[in-house]
């Protein structure tokens, strides 16, 4: 299992888990506590462990880095880096997994290059 996703969602909408939303006017380290609440709640029974939190830039504008550890159903220790930014109206998600044995490290470079040629929409008008 590996993968690499983006999502932009309304600042609005409730979390699936914990129904909290981000709002217009959070601040990046407030937006990773409720980030973190709502992967703790949906990936804690897995063993979700928390290993890295810290500032970051999306697209030039400040985002936060997360980076955890869990355990998929069927055994398999997964780990993803996670980019969130709340800006203006919306909240972007960028995220790459993979298995933690071999896989996770082999293509966290070509994530890292993704991530640094994403670009976020232009507000609408």
């Amino acid at each position: 299992m590996q993968f690499i996703a983006t999502v932009r969602a309304p600042v609005t909408a409730e979390l699936p888990v914990t129904k909290k939303s981000f709002g217009s006017r959070v601040t990046p380290q407030d937006a990773a506590a409720i980030e973190v609440e709502e992967l703790r709640a949906s990936l804690g029974a897995a063993g979700f462990e928390l290993l890295e939190s810290s500032m970051a830039e999306l697209s030039s504008r400040p985002a936060f880095r997360l980076v955890y550890t869990w355990t998929s159903p069927d055994g398999l220790q997964l780990k993803r880096v996670h980019y969130v930014c709340v800006t203006g109206e919306h909240v972007y998600r960028l995220a790459y997994e993979a298995a933690v044995r071999y896989y996770f490290e082999r293509d966290l470079g070509g994530f890292e290059q993704a991530r640094q040629s994403f670009r976020m929409l232009p507000p609408s008008s």
